[in-house]
């Protein structure tokens, strides 16, 4: 039982090397439950369930065989990754407690058997991370040095806790994690909720929480008192203020985790900070896997025991480049975004485009290199039917029209010499429609010379050939823009109340949509493909308007193209190294 301020608990499992002395501890928070596997154990059968799990997961000769497949090959799907992980999304004690760590597993308040009202990613929960911190960096068998691990869940808690700056933290390594509640995970482009939140019911007994989605869906603008620092809902950590050693790693295809994850790496205040970028079947589940546990533990090594290697001296930025179908190369960096970038225009045309189609999308119109020589535009439908929400966000949704029906698609003639695309992307569009307000889904994909989708998923691409190699979305009446705040590469929108611009029928507008970050080499000969719909397409993340959509029945959207309405995709194309 660790305590906390308020007079109640935590509990959590402690892993201790067998000789006695003091060690550095990692430790990871979370609603996922302690037990081996996944949950909590509330009773004697469920002991003994995660008794046999534990049992055949160490000692069968198939689960040992299956391991060392595993810890061998990085790039083995994420499915067959999670298997072979003692406990959801936190660190293996068979990897740290034998090197000279302490392991510790906390569950959060009001999960499992502790006691008191859950809440997710809220300010009280960190302060319960600060109090487990503090209290086992001044335990008889810790040196006074806490790290932590984790991964989705567990990296965003750490992010919050880091803010609080608890004096016996002293590195991190977040994967997966996001910072900003309402930007990163909640809403995407402002009022487009995302599906894949949930609210973790885990408990042994009745289960008494707070359903922050309940609270955030009735307040789809980004107010300080639900989201801020000490918000209501889900706190954004002031990131001057994280200033602890960390390493951000995160994967491209995410359906949240992406933005926030490099948003944390570049804004955050520490000056001892790493980031890598790689494809999400292998991020989701790196650290059990060689030669990333190399790393990690110098990381460690190096900060929680003062044990001086190189692994501070090598580039802080790591990125996976993805050369399609399983293919990639790694850069190492200085910085990121990459400072050698060039920000490349492509201008949507709306005249017909030469290519011959993939069988699917049908309004085929032009994206080129120059500003059109004339004035057009296309007009696309709004109404559409969509298949009801699906549990697991990757299974593919029935009951609907297909998801590349909507909308229109602009596309490159084929390219003359391969493109290397690393970083930020931006879609600017002048817009107008019949009715108060449009969806702009955002989606950039590869098409090769046999017109086939080119798949840039690394390791497990069963599940995501549809993927596209960016995308984004806004609530046109979310487009004010933040001045201070945006960038080249990233507009960023204010999101309040106050700005809120609903359209007039017919009134022509300029929206700049945000891309989330990619690694793509395009290849010489392959076409690039601008999917504008008004719902997500297919592969993307799964946002949709939870409110009052009904302005889209019947509605019809229009992008204008031409030197007054100058409507261009923004590519970050870095020189081939």
């Amino acid at each position: 039982k660790i305590p906390t301020r308020d007079g109640a608990y935590l509990l959590a499992d402690v892993f201790l090397p067998v000789q006695k002395g003091k060690y550095p501890v990692i430790m990871s928070l979370g609603a996922y439950g302690k037990s081996f596997g996944n949950g909590c154990i509330c009773n004697e059968s469920d002991a003994r369930d995660a008794e046999k799990t534990e049992d055949d997961y160490f000692d069968t000769g198939t689960a040992t065989r299956e391991w060392k497949m595993m810890r061998a090959n990085p790039n083995m799907p994420v499915m067959r990754q999670e298997l072979h992980s003692e406990h959801f999304e936190t660190p293996n004690t068979m990897d740290w407690v034998p090197r000279g760590y302490i392991i510790i597993r906390v569950e959060n308040r009001g999960t499992g058997k502790n006691p008191g009202l859950y809440e997710q990613f809220s300010l009280h929960e960190a302060e319960d991370y600060y109090d487990a911190i503090e209290w086992a960096g001044v335990q008889a068998w810790s040196n006074g040095n806490v790290g932590l691990i984790g991964s989705s869940y567990y990296a965003m808690d750490a992010y919050n806790v880091a803010y609080l700056q608890p004096p016996h933290l002293k590195a991190m390594l977040p994967m997966d994690g996001d910072i900003n509640p309402y930007r990163d995970y909640i809403y995407t482009g402002g009022g487009l909720y995302n599906l894949f939140n949930n609210v973790i019911r885990n408990s042994c007994g009745e289960w008494q929480g707070v359903d922050w989605i309940k609270t955030a869906l009735a307040n789809p603008f980004d107010d300080p008192e639900l989201y801020g620092p000490r918000g209501k809902i889900c706190i954004t950590p002031d990131l001057d203020k994280i200033t602890v050693p960390f390493w951000s790693e995160v994967g491209i295809e995410m359906p949240i985790h992406l933005r926030g994850a490099s948003e944390a790496f570049i804004h955050a205040a520490s000056t001892h900070k790493k980031f890598r970028l790689m494809s999400e079947p292998v991020s989701h589940g790196q650290m059990h896997l060689r030669p990333y546990l190399d790393e990690y533990w110098a990381f460690f090594d190096y900060w929680l025991k003062g044990k001086k290697s190189d692994i501070m001296d090598r580039l802080p930025v790591q990125l996976m480049v993805r050369t399609g179908w399983g293919g990639y190369y790694w850069l190492a960096e200085n910085e990121w975004p990459l400072t050698r970038t060039e920000y490349t225009k492509y201008y949507l045309e709306a005249s017909p485009s030469t290519w011959v189609g993939d069988g699917k999308r049908k309004n085929l119109l032009k994206l080129g290199p120059s500003v059109p020589a004339g004035e057009a535009k296309t007009t696309y439908s709004t109404d559409v039917k969509l298949a009801p929400p699906s549990r697991n966000i990757f299974e593919p949704l029935t009951g609907g029209d297909p998801l590349w029906s909507y909308g229109v698609s602009f596309v490159t003639e084929p390219l003359e010499e391969d493109m290397v695309l690393t970083g930020y992307l931006k879609l600017v569009l002048w817009v107008s429609s019949t009715t108060s307000d449009m969806q702009l889904h955002a989606s950039v994909r590869v098409m090769d010379e046999d017109n086939r989708q080119v798949c840039y998923t690394v390791g497990d691409v069963s599940r995501s050939k549809l993927f596209p190699v960016a995308q984004g979305a806004l609530k046109v009446s979310h487009r004010k823009l933040d001045p201070v705040k945006s960038t080249v590469y990233r507009p960023y929108h204010t999101h309040t109340r106050e700005d809120y611009q609903p359209l007039t029928p017919g009134e022509i507008v300029e929206a700049h949509i945000e891309v989330w970050p990619t690694t793509a080499v395009v290849k010489k000969g392959h076409r690039i493909v601008l999917d504008v719909q008004p719902a997500g397409g297919e592969g993307v993340t799964p946002v949709r308007e939870m409110g009052d959509n009904s302005y889209q029945k019947g509605a019809f959207n229009s992008i204008y193209t031409g030197p007054g309405h100058k409507s261009y995709l923004q590519l970050p194309v870095i020189p081939d190294k």
